[in-house]
């Protein structure tokens, strides 16, 4: 087939020879003469796009564009795994750029290969003359479009599209509401208490609900309500004036200083005296050590001999009649050991007589040595003076 020389009319066409994850019945991109190009990626983006969602690809891996003569050209965008092309023919892919920076265009032509990351996908580069009728048998669509990988760009949403307006509208909502602080402030508005300014609500909600009750107590009670509340004010600034002790003339104002503990103790009285309680034992109640002392103490143990009904007298007897002699105190039982030969026993027994010879020795032994360890310190204090 031949080729048209000129390439204004042209049109590119991506048949999929391989790929993991873009659909089985999905095998051709149409590229057209769009100015901004197309971009291969693994996102989604606001411009025309092959979207091809693999780890192998970028977000933004390569772009597909036109030169101003009408070739259709190929640009790593700074991808991570490289964008490879093999020239019709030919079996040696060369990378673009490389990891991680842009490269220069590359001119595409017929049936040249491009890989995409380490080879887990590929494309076939078709570029076919509008008088050839834009296709081929190999990357012709079907009938309902199931065969064309779409290109996917991503709209606006309408919320960002309107975000201009609405912060617009948020100024003129804020202005208008410092405006009516500033009037409220004008017509003799009070300031919240404790520091805070205008717009605490916590505040403000109790500052009404204060004139509120003002109002519901003046319009309903009358001279009454007012009176209750006079009352309440004056027995507030006679409480503070009792609390408050009297400042003789000569005296300084700062040293008002009131001992709380006299003036109860003169109201009161004083603590009882702990004369009584001095020897009282600890976690101990009064009245149930008394209960305690008054009890009599019983012995818990009898110097009666045993009567013959008693189990442990009958356990006794039996083990003398059956031939056992009763225990009796003798000649004390001596050790023998077996020397000579490895294991307990094979080194002389010590008599007791030479085991506290030899425990005495030894704790000797340790005054030795903390004396020996004072002298070596005060020598070393000695010398370093």
């Amino acid at each position: 087939m031949s080729w048209p020389s000129s390439s204004a009319g042209m049109q590119m066409r991506l048949v999929k020879l391989r790929s993991d994850v873009l659909p089985e019945r999905a095998r051709v991109a149409v590229i057209d003469h769009r100015t901004e190009g197309v971009a291969i990626g693994r996102d989604r983006s606001y411009t025309a796009r092959i979207r091809i969602p693999s780890m192998e690809v970028s977000k933004h891996h390569a772009c597909l564009f036109v030169f101003n003569d009408g070739r259709f050209g190929i640009s790593d965008t700074g991808s991570t795994h490289g964008t490879f092309v093999a020239k019709r023919g030919s079996s040696h892919f060369e990378r673009l750029s490389m990891p991680k920076k842009a490269s220069a265009p590359m001119s595409l032509g017929h049936l040249d290969i491009v890989r995409l990351g380490m080879g887990a996908n590929e494309f076939e580069v078709h570029l076919h003359h509008s008088s050839t009728g834009w296709s081929c048998e190999v990357c012709c669509l079907d009938e309902r479009g199931e065969s064309e990988i779409h290109l996917e760009e991503k709209q606006p949403s309408s919320g960002t599209a309107n975000s201009a307006s609405t912060s617009r509208e948020q100024q003129q909502q804020q202005q208008q509401q410092q405006q009516q602080q500033q009037q409220q402030q004008q017509q003799g508005a009070v300031a919240p208490k404790h520091g805070y300014g205008f717009g605490d609500r916590k505040l403000e909600s109790e500052s009404v609900r204060r004139q509120t009750m003002s109002q519901l107590r003046s319009r309903h009670l009358g001279a009454e309500g007012s009176s209750k509340n006079g009352d309440r004010a004056t027995a507030t600034a006679t409480a503070n004036a009792l609390s408050t002790p009297a400042v003789a003339a000569g005296e300084s104002k700062t040293n008002n200083y009131v001992d709380r503990a006299a003036q109860r103790r003169a109201l009161v009285g004083g603590a009882p005296t702990t004369a009584a309680t001095q020897h009282m034992p600890r976690n101990v109640e009064p009245a149930r050590t008394a209960a305690a002392e008054k009890t009599p103490k019983t012995r818990t143990t009898s110097e009666d001999p045993l009567r013959s009904d008693n189990r442990g007298y009958q356990l006794y007897a039996g083990m003398v009649q059956h031939g056992t002699p009763a225990p009796h105190r003798g000649a004390v039982v001596v050790a023998q050991g077996v020397e000579g030969r490895a294991g307990l026993g094979s080194k002389r027994l010590l008599q007791i007589d030479e085991v506290a010879d030899r425990a005495s020795a030894h704790g000797h032994g340790h005054q030795d040595a903390r004396e020996r360890q004072r002298r070596r310190y005060e020598d070393s204090l000695a010398r370093s003076s």
